[in-house]
């Protein structure tokens, strides 16, 4: 019961068990969607509106899933490089790309069909070629 007397503020006044919400572990699960989960009880954010500050940088604005929660946050999405040059590049925007590895830049330079490098599968063969 309540400071002023009333029974309408308890569960038990009117025979109705509380309501128990329990979050499970699910941080554990991949999101589908590529969606940011809520840091405080990880069920997936709802992606509300987003803005661009630069072509490169995104600002977005999230909203908890769990309306038990009730979080929004702000997060940002920015390039970091690219993995291949694009084909119709924009000359406004200097985008750098990734530096290939030492063991990439290897592969790369290594001759096809190298006596010295057997490959491990044995030489490619056509399946669209009668065996013979």
């Amino acid at each position: 019961m309540s400071a002023m007397g009333g029974a309408w503020d308890t569960h038990e006044s009117i025979g109705v068990e509380p309501a128990i919400v329990e979050i499970t572990d699910i941080a554990d699960q991949p999101s589908k969607s590529g969606a940011l989960r809520c840091p405080h009880c990880s069920c997936i954010g709802r992606r509300r509106t987003s803005r661009e500050i630069t072509p490169t940088h995104r600002e977005i604005y999230y909203q908890c899933s769990n309306m038990f929660c009730g979080h929004a946050w702000r997060a940002s999405e920015h390039y970091d490089w690219g993995l291949t040059p694009s084909a119709i590049p924009n000359p406004k925007v200097d985008l750098p790309l990734r530096v290939p590895t030492r063991q990439e830049v290897l592969e790369m330079l290594r001759p096809a069909g190298d006596p010295a490098q057997p490959e491990l599968f044995g030489p490619a063969s056509n399946p669209f070629e009668p065996p013979g």
